[in-house]
């Protein structure tokens, strides 16, 4: 199948998202053979582009066939996947573990023509917070915090269905939309911390691809009393939050619904809470393990704010949906005592 065929086949999109992007990003057609391979694939798995191409999934270990290979077949048949983590190996026959989401894609006739995985290394649970402290670097801001590898799959997702639909105008809209989240996040790559206002500004943006991959009824409501919106947060981190609630509480009803922002100060203390009216919480709860997003945000929050900073779910106070509550101190401007390293 030549590339031209594929839903995610746009220049401008491919030069400032696909191939320049330092996650890995793999399409693979029906019978697994590599059609797309990105720089950040090369950095992850080690072969170039010119060496991956036309490959049988390279980077599984022989040893793990049997689980690729249904997997895959579960994909064919229309299975998406969020967070998996995965064990892979390099072009030098090292093996580690993979945090990998995973789509099908349709091509101009509406068929499922490609697989497409965005992946990066899974934590070292041993060296979490060595890396968390890494992640703050700004040398890895942008591969690794400034936004999830699912991000960009439900982007080019959410796009091909524009494209295969022949709605010209949206999809460039929502590249538009999607460049200008990335311009935002690398400009904003040496900001410990912003304004709270800032970061619902860049939640709208990203709420408007997601009602491109959605439609209109996904809706956002912002309840932020006076003062609050100057008041300063960490860097994006509201955007798992939003994603979150998307995913798995809108989602499952097709997307729609509303997603609710309200934040008050208490004295010394800021609360945020990410609320959505979705399918509510997972039985049972809480889980023994949460996803890679939650854990990153409480390990942020607590290596920043210690005690004085925390993340919270539980049940909306409306029927169904579930709230996700920001606690840390409330500070502005130059009471910040936060610096990029």
């Amino acid at each position: 199948m030549a590339d031209r065929d594929l839903p995610l086949a746009t220049d401008a999109f491919t030069d400032t998202v696909l191939l320049s992007s330092t996650v890995a990003i793999v399409a693979v057609d029906l019978r697994g053979r590599v059609i797309l391979w990105n720089r950040g694939a090369t950095r992850i798995f080690g072969w170039t582009e010119q060496e991956a191409m036309g490959r049988f999934l390279p980077f599984m270990p022989p040893e793990y066939e049997a689980e690729y290979m249904e997997l895959f077949e579960r994909l064919r048949e229309g299975e998406e996947f969020d967070e998996l983590e995965m064990p892979h190996r390099t072009s030098d026959g090292r093996r580690s573990r993979l945090v990998v989401s995973l789509r099908g894609l349709a091509g101009s006739d509406g068929e499922r023509q490609a697989i497409v995985g965005v992946a990066q290394e899974a934590p070292d649970r041993e060296t979490a917070d060595e890396l968390l402290r890494r992640i703050e670097s700004l040398e890895l801001r942008l591969s690794e915090t400034h936004l999830p590898p699912h991000f960009l799959l439900n982007s080019l997702h959410a796009i091909g269905v524009l494209v295969r639909e022949r709605r010209s105008d949206e999809a460039v809209e929502a590249l538009a939309k999607v460049g200008d989240i990335l311009r935002r996040a690398i400009g904003r790559a040496g900001e410990e911390e912003v304004p709270l206002g800032r970061e619902i500004e860049l939640v709208g943006k990203y709420l408007d691809v997601e009602r491109a991959r959605f439609g209109g009824e996904l809706r956002l409501d912002v309840d932020v009393e006076d003062g609050a919106g100057e008041a300063l947060v960490p860097n994006l981190i509201l955007q798992p939050l939003v994603e979150n609630a998307v995913r798995h509480g809108l989602a499952p009803e097709g997307g729609r619904g509303t997603i609710r922002i309200a934040a008050r100060t208490d004295g010394e203390t800021l609360e945020v809470a990410v609320v959505d009216d979705g399918v509510g919480l997972p039985e049972p709860w809480p889980p023994e393990e949460t996803g890679v997003g939650l854990r990153a945000v409480r390990s942020r929050l607590g290596r920043l704010y210690g005690d004085d900073g925390g993340l919270d779910l539980a049940a909306a106070e409306c029927a169904g949906g579930t709230r996700a509550t920001l606690r840390l101190p409330h500070r502005v401007g130059e009471e910040s005592r936060v610096r990029a390293s």
